[in-house]
């Protein structure tokens, strides 16, 4: 059987950190039938920047080529991933199609503004949005399964990529960022969240942070009435003395 060729893909999570809360580049890509070893290929939705390697190309200068080319954004490697061997955070790879994948945090090279997007031939739009409203948003395609047994393949066109997401995530906690300064409203948001739409990853790692902070909160909460308890016994002293106890 003759072996597939070898795919190689690189993405970038670029993020503007002078707004609040911060905001990451998304581009919009035009349905693809088929991929490019002719697997089923991807439907319209919402993605990172980034794209295929070309021959010879290392994929730090790939992702930095494709986010040129899809998003107009000059750019730099941010954080280089400890032990990597091109400075990507994320690694993953797909046995069934030989595709090796990186994931890069990016920073955009300040240069007064946007370049021309060459590939509009693949993406066609551009999004610069919170880590909130990328949670809120539904998935490009997911599966229904009915009652008869059957599945239905749903797809959005404004929806956004499942690995999109498990991708910012990773990425965002391998960087240690607090995600509550990323979602102010997390409390509000979380319980609203179906774990089936973002996956057990995101859903987990949102519920460690949310138990967590809300153990911070009660822990301060039992300090606090600790020492309003302290400040009743110290007047009731002060009560009884005639106020003398405050000279002591």
């Amino acid at each position: 059987m003759e072996s597939l060729p070898k795919i190689i893909s690189c993405f970038g999570v670029i993020m503007e950190n002078n707004q609040t809360p911060p905001r990451i580049y998304l581009v919009h890509n035009i349905a693809d039938p088929l991929g490019p070893n002719g697997e089923e290929g991807k439907p319209d939705g919402w993605g990172l920047p980034g794209g295929g390697s070309l021959d010879g190309e290392k994929p730090d200068e790939t992702v930095r080529r494709e986010v040129l080319g899809e998003a107009g954004l000059l750019t730099e490697i941010a954080t280089r991933g400890k032990n990597s061997e091109f400075g990507e955070i994320l690694f993953e790879y797909k046995p069934i199609i030989d595709n090796d994948i990186y994931i890069f945090h990016l920073r955009k090279i300040d240069t007064g503004g946007f370049r021309n997007i060459e590939e509009t031939g693949e993406t066609g739009r551009i999004m610069l949005t919170d880590l909130g409203n990328i949670l809120r948003m539904p998935l490009a395609i997911k599966d229904i399964h009915h009652k008869d047994g059957t599945t239905e393949k749903i797809k959005n066109p404004e929806g956004i990529y499942f690995s999109t997401r498990d991708r910012i995530f990773g990425v965002l906690e391998y960087l240690s960022y607090d995600f509550y300064e990323l979602i102010p409203d997390l409390n509000k948001l979380f319980p609203e969240i179906k774990r089936e739409e973002i996956g057990n990853y995101i859903y987990n790692l949102l519920a460690e942070t949310v138990r967590k902070k809300n153990e911070l909160y009660e822990r301060r909460a039992q300090r606090l009435r600790y020492d309003d308890d302290e400040l009743l016994e110290r007047y009731a002293e002060w009560a009884t003395t005639g106020g003398s106890a405050c000279q002591k």
